[in-house]
């Protein structure tokens, strides 16, 4: 039941971050004292090899196995040393404060900037008009939409202000 329980309380990640580094250095100390018990190991192994080469020959290739069998667990051991480090990096990481490089939130909002400035732009270039607004007699604005002057015919401006001449008399 404790087990349900753990997924609903909340949890003291600065805690739970201390315990992950201490076992991860209690890890590599004891990964460097197998590795120095290796070392011993091999040259103890590598020196009765010689003692044993011309006298006892059965004796010395046992002790060349144990060797090179004392040299596999070290490639191994220092295959688990490089992992280890890896994991040490990791923790060092989480355990600062944001775990957020601020240059590279520097860097996030000037592209965003950017975006938004594409976007802007992308978006007033496909305008074809400009809304004009012009005061009501009721007083609330209404919009009047205008084709640019680009797509003005001139013959319809003139007889446009033609009517408006003749509506003001």
């Amino acid at each position: 039941m404790a087990g349900i329980t753990s997924y609903f309380a909340p949890r003291d990640t600065k805690k739970s971050v201390r315990e992950a580094i201490v076992g991860l250095r209690t890890q590599l100390s004891i990964i460097d004292k197998a590795e120095a018990h290796l070392h011993r190991k091999v040259a103890l192994e590598l020196t009765t090899a010689k003692a044993n080469a011309v006298s006892n020959k059965p004796l010395a290739t046992a002790c060349l196995k144990r060797k090179r069998a004392g040299e596999a667990q070290l490639e191994q051991l220092r295959g688990s040393v490089a992992s280890g480090e890896i994991e040490q990096e990791i923790a060092d990481l989480i355990s600062n404060s944001s775990g957020i490089d601020v240059a590279g939130d520097e860097e996030l909002m000037d592209e965003l900037r950017a975006l938004e400035d594409e976007l802007l732009s992308e978006r007033l270039a496909g305008a074809e008009h400009v809304p004009i607004h012009t005061p009501d007699a009721g007083g609330s604005p209404s919009t009047e939409y205008r084709r640019p002057v680009a797509d003005r015919d001139p013959e319809v401006d003139e007889e446009l202000r033609q009517l408006q001449a003749e509506m003001a008399m």
